[in-house]
């Protein structure tokens, strides 16, 4: 952790081990219960499914610490997320220091939109002309960060910052404080 000079907030930086990626627990249906409260992962509809990325002889769903996600490899984008959330374990893990973002290595980089369009733009004061996107959460960091210790629930926070979890947003209503940034 680091302290940032001008808040006096700590700040954490984001690690992730994709060692050990195939061993995510993913979404659970049954997380809030059995039955009638069990809600399933999305299905992709027939008509699509041959535009999903697959991987390890036919899965499709990348699982994560208390999310999921399912990939289209046309858009190189998300058919969809979803997320487990326990508001009751959520930690304080500090402030994130800045984006580290990383491609999931169980897919081909091919199937990923990655840093070569979010960076074309350095800074937020530069014109935004050239590449208007920044990089938005699909699944929100906050919504990850669960679980019976604070080690523990940085790492689930940490694992969102997988491109594969990640949308393009216009950076002004992204950034704006009396639109998404101020809804979050």
């Amino acid at each position: 952790p680091r302290v940032g000079l001008a808040t006096g907030m700590v700040l954490e930086a984001v690690h992730i081990n994709q060692d050990t990626l195939g061993s995510r627990p993913g979404y659970k249906a049954n997380f809030i219960g059995a039955g009638k409260l069990s809600v399933p992962l999305p299905k992709v509809p027939a008509a699509l499914k041959s535009k999903g990325v697959t991987f390890d002889g036919g899965q499709s769903e990348l699982k994560y610490f208390n999310y999921s996600v399912v990939m289209n490899k046309e858009r190189k984008l998300a058919f969809f997320s979803v997320v487990n959330i326990d508001g009751g374990k959520q930690q304080d893990v500090g402030k994130r220091e800045g984006d580290s973002w990383l491609r999931d290595t169980r897919i081909s980089a091919e199937y990923q939109i990655g840093d070569e369009f979010y960076r074309k733009q350095a800074t937020l004061e530069a014109d935004r002309s050239a590449t208007p996107f920044d990089r938005g959460h699909l699944v929100r960091r906050l919504d990850a960060t669960w679980c019976d210790s604070v080690a523990e629930a940085k790492e689930h926070g940490d694992d969102s910052f997988h491109f594969t979890n990640c949308s393009p947003q216009f950076w002004s209503y992204n950034q704006g404080k009396k639109l998404w940034a101020g809804l979050e």
